[in-house]
């Protein structure tokens, strides 16, 4: 999840499992497994809506409850572990994300989503060749662990999106002078559902990502959906890479995406470009 506080933003219970690897065919390249989950909580909301459009995130939105002819605030609840593997590094991370949603009238919501997590870094400096020995890489390998604390709001209709999300809250408490995980994140995406019939959506979407020491990064991209059943889409990263990417809906339940990016920079003539694989499971 990119945000927090889409925690729970269907009626469904979503699981995820991907797998990248990032500049294949150069050595000590990062390669990278994630697994998320997320469930709304509350039995006036879970299973009323099974729209599965947009990976869970833009959703035709209706917070009425038949039952009681009342808006319907709800809760969800989810989780994340990610474990990163680039050279002498290996990072795993483990989250646990809550969000609020709050009907604000039969068309438009707001959620706001808390992040806590966990992670641990391990370093094998025997793979690292240092100029000037520091007491500090004087051992073989070393592990740092450091917390976590992010933040998420959301906005959401019936066709957009709107989302301003955090992370890193604490900084880089692990230590580790090589390290840049720690740094703090700022992420801002939005996006907009153009759906011509019930069969077919177009999505363009925005994401801008703000880190410490570390320029704007700026990704735009078009997604195309064929009766919720086969997406296509593409992806431009400023001066960094181009991306290419699909999903199939191989069951009601199941979606499988595969995406390959192409990097932009000079590092495309030592590699093959990343590849990414992705199984998606709602119940």
């Amino acid at each position: 999840m990119i945000n927090p506080a889409v925690a729970g933003l269907q009626g469904v219970t979503d699981f995820r499992l991907g797998y990248r690897s990032q500049w294949s065919g150069l050595e000590g390249a990062p390669s990278t497994i994630n697994f998320s989950a997320h469930t709304p909580l509350g039995r006036n909301f879970r299973n009323r809506r099974r729209n599965y459009r947009n990976e869970a995130i833009l959703t035709k939105y209706d917070p009425y409850n038949s039952s009681s002819g009342e808006l319907v605030s709800h809760h969800g609840l989810g989780g994340s572990v990610f474990a990163d593997r680039a050279g002498a590094f290996s990072l795993t991370q483990i989250n646990l994300t809550y969000a609020y949603h709050l009907p604000l009238s039969r068309k438009l919501a707001v959620s706001a989503g808390a992040l806590i997590g966990y992670s641990q870094t391990d370093v094998d400096f025997n793979q690292i060749e240092f100029e000037v020995i520091d007491p500090l890489m004087s051992s073989v390998s070393q592990r740092f662990g450091s917390m976590d604390l992010g933040f998420g709001l959301w906005l959401y209709g019936d066709r957009f999106y709107a989302g301003l999300s955090g992370y890193k809250l604490f900084g880089n408490n692990q230590g580790v002078p090589l390290n840049n995980y720690g740094e703090l994140l700022i992420m801002l995406t939005a996006g907009y559902d153009f759906s011509f019939s019930d069969n077919f959506s177009l999505v363009p979407s925005i994401l801008i990502r703000r880190a410490e020491r570390a320029p704007i990064s700026f990704d735009g991209t078009l997604f195309a959906e064929y009766r919720d059943r086969f997406g296509i889409g593409a992806s431009y990263r400023r001066d960094e890479a181009l991306v290419g990417f699909l999903r199939v809906a191989i069951a009601p339940f199941m979606r499988v995406g595969y995406g390959y990016e192409f990097a932009l920079s000079d590092i495309n003539n030592a590699n093959n470009g990343s590849h990414e694989i992705s199984l998606g499971f709602v119940f």
